[in-house]
C-alpha cells in the first residue's frame, strides 16, 4: 500500500528465524512474551511470524524489489550481507520499490 503512493518504502521486520527464537520454541515449546510484544497469545493482535528468507520471497512474489537492506545482529552490529542472515540477524530494515 505504501508503494501505491510513493516511489519507495522503508520496512522493518523482526526475524522470527533468529537462532534464539528457534531455540526457545525448540526447548520451551513457545515463543516468549518479548517476541509477541503485547503479552499472552490470546491478547496478541494478528502478527505474522516470518523469517527474513520468507519475507524476501514474499516481496519477490508480489513484484517488489529490494533496493537496500540492513541486518541488525547481536552486539549492536549492523551488516549489509551477514553470513546465515536468517539465523544471525535479529531484525532487518529494507528499502523497497515496485519492480519495473
Amino acid at each position: 500500500e505504501m508503494l501505491r503512493v510513493g516511489r519507495f518504502a522503508i520496512i522493518s521486520i523482526s526475524n522470527f528465524g533468529y537462532i534464539q527464537n528457534r531455540l526457545r520454541v525448540l526447548l520451551q515449546g513457545r515463543t516468549s512474551d518479548h517476541i509477541r510484544l503485547t503479552g499472552d497469545w490470546h491478547d496478541t493482535p494478528v502478527i505474522r511470524f516470518v523469517s527474513i528468507k520468507e519475507f524476501q520471497a514474499s516481496l519477490s512474489d508480489i513484484g517488489i524489489e529490494i533496493m537496500e537492506a540492513r541486518f541488525f545482529l547481536p552486539l549492536a552490529l549492523v551488516a549489509r550481507r551477514p553470513p546465515f542472515k536468517d539465523l544471525t540477524a535479529k531484525e532487518a530494515l529494507f528499502k523497497v520499490r515496485r519492480r519495473g
